[in-house]
Order: structure tokens, then C-alpha cells, then sequence
């Protein structure tokens, strides 16, 4: 995945145009949408084969979250993922400053 993109940003111009009240970027890469899949497979999906339950939370989060940013950019409202990112963030914060999570034995 970073190799492609790697590879698409080095060898592609970048363009940012309107959309409503948000930016598109492009760079140029073909099968943007199987690269956006593969990415949010890849950060997201892995969440959810944790065992520690704030983590897969997060995960459900962050992919509840992408899917309103879709919905909202495609309707051309605004930008959200960045406050998503802030709002995954600060769930992380919490993650951070808890103890160890203790699977159940048995």
C-alpha cells in the first residue's frame, strides 16, 4: 500500500480542487477506490482482531467515522476527518493512561 502511494506521489503532479465547502486532492493514482479499501482494511479492520475492548471500540469508531466523512463529503457539507481523528485521539489518550488490559482466563 505505502509503495504504491509512495510511488503515485513521486511520479504523479498533485491537484486540490473544490468540492463544495471541501477540497478534493488527487494525485493520479489509479484504483484510488481499491487503495482506499486496502487502507482502511489495513488501519482500521486490525483493530477489530485485538483483544483488548477500548481498541476495538476505537476501531468501530474509526470506521463509523469514515463512512459519515464519506457521506458528508459527498453531499459537499465539509471536511470531518480531521475531528475524527481529533475525537480517535482522544480515545487513544484514555487508552494510553489506563492499566494493562487483563484478557479473562479460563
Amino acid at each position: 500500500m505505502a509503495a504504491w502511494l509512495a510511488v503515485a506521489v513521486a511520479t504523479h503532479p498533485a491537484r486540490a480542487t473544490e468540492h463544495g465547502h471541501t477540497l478534493t486532492y488527487d494525485i493520479g493514482v489509479p484504483h484510488a477506490a481499491v487503495l482506499l479499501a486496502g487502507y482502511l482494511l489495513a488501519t482500521v479492520g486490525s483493530l477489530f482482531t485485538i483483544g483488548d475492548p477500548t481498541l476495538r471500540r476505537t476501531g468501530l469508531l474509526t470506521g463509523t467515522g469514515a463512512a459519515v466523512c464519506a457521506v458528508l463529503w459527498r453531499l459537499a457539507l465539509l471536511s470531518t476527518w480531521c475531528a475524527l481523528a481529533a475525537l480517535v485521539s482522544a480515545l487513544l489518550l484514555r487508552w494510553v493512561g489506563r492499566p494493562p488490559y487483563a484478557p479473562a482466563r479460563g
